[in-house]
């Protein structure tokens, strides 16, 4: 992909993710610099349409990310060397060691606005937070498909309480899954996930977002605590 069509790209994801606003070249023309005109803007939106990136749902609206486009954009962001870690998520770190496993997993869903999933391994210990915050943010219309999403997390629940080996060579950092994936199968979901060692017990963390969730804050939260904490 050449370099001007990748900063498009990345910032049609950045801007989409913040304000969920569809995607136009005017727009991306009024707040970012490409050094090209509405017009080209609109032609490089198109070859990334063409290229399943974005979809219109119809002609003369604004462009949706594709799952493909998320996908894109967080194997981007591990490239990077994210540190936005804020004084609140380096406190919550710090007093981890004397924090229970449930006031983690609840301070982790509040401050990245998710749902969190905690689990020590082989222990069938199961702490969640943050689940209804997570509906109200999904962009999803019918209510068939909000209990999928709950029905999912529920059985992704399950096979942690039942599982002592949760894939843990799956999931060395980082571990990120956009859509449907081997976690929690439903299409509207953003997952990540990382296993740590802590008083010499193995801690799963799992972090269950809509795909417009913040990656960046999300990376950083977790390779703080990576820094921390190594399996």
């Amino acid at each position: 992909m050449k370099e001007r069509t990748q900063a498009i790209l990345d910032a049609s994801l950045r801007d989409f993710i913040k304000y969920g606003a569809p995607i136009t070249s005017e727009r991306l023309y009024e707040h970012y610099d490409f050094g090209i005109k509405p017009a080209m803007i609109r032609h490089e939106l198109g070859v990334l349409s063409e290229e399943g990136y974005f979809y219109q749902t119809h002609p003369s609206g604004g462009r949706i990310p594709t799952n493909k486009a998320y996908r894109f954009f967080v194997a981007s962001l591990l490239k990077e060397d994210i540190a936005r870690t804020s004084h609140a998520m380096e406190q919550m770190i710090e007093e981890w060691q004397n924090n229970p496993y449930a006031s983690l997993v609840k301070e982790v869903a509040r401050t990245l606005n998710v749902c969190a999933v905690g689990a020590v391994i082989g222990e069938g210990e199961i702490y969640e937070s943050g689940l209804e915050s997570l509906l109200t943010r999904l962009e999803i219309e019918e209510k068939q498909e909000l209990i999928h999403v709950i029905n999912a997390i529920k059985r992704f629940e399950d096979k942690l309480s039942n599982t002592k080996e949760l894939w843990k060579e799956e999931l060395l950092w980082p571990n990120v899954f956009v859509g449907e994936n081997p976690l929690i199968r439903n299409e509207h979901l953003a997952v990540m996930g990382r296993t740590f060692e802590h008083n010499h017990e193995d801690f799963f963390l799992c972090l269950v977002g809509p795909r417009r969730m913040d990656y960046e804050k999300a990376f950083s939260l977790l390779r703080s605590l990576t820094r921390e904490y190594m399996i």
